[in-house]
């Protein structure tokens, strides 16, 4: 990643069959969210007054692209991200396989 891009600001919650991200970010522009199946990875990159936003982590558990989805709404970007195991019994203790915290 380009040593100007900052991590932006990100919330997420739930469900047994998805994760749902809401990236806080006004006004942003040439948004590009990219689902790696094989690598288990999720890279996200906007441009919000004229500076570069992006990310990408490696998720906890397996996901599926084809029924991962995301739109713009007002000032956020809505990722939902389908988790491959749908019938697990416990729920991800953090969206990235490493324990880490982004600045």
């Amino acid at each position: 990643m380009d040593p100007d891009t900052k991590f932006p600001k990100l919330k997420w919650a739930q469900r047994a069959e998805c994760v749902l991200m809401t990236i806080e970010l006004a006004d942003c522009e040439n948004v590009v969210v990219d689902i790696d199946e094989l690598k288990n990875t999720l890279s996200f990159s906007a441009t919000s007054n004229g500076q570069k936003f992006g990310f990408a982590m490696e998720m906890f558990e397996q996901i599926v692209k084809e029924e991962s989805k995301w739109n713009t709404k007002g000032r956020n970007v809505i990722i939902n991200v389908s988790k491959l195991d749908k019938e697990q019994e416990e729920w991800w203790p953090r969206i990235t396989k490493e324990k880490i915290k982004n600045q």
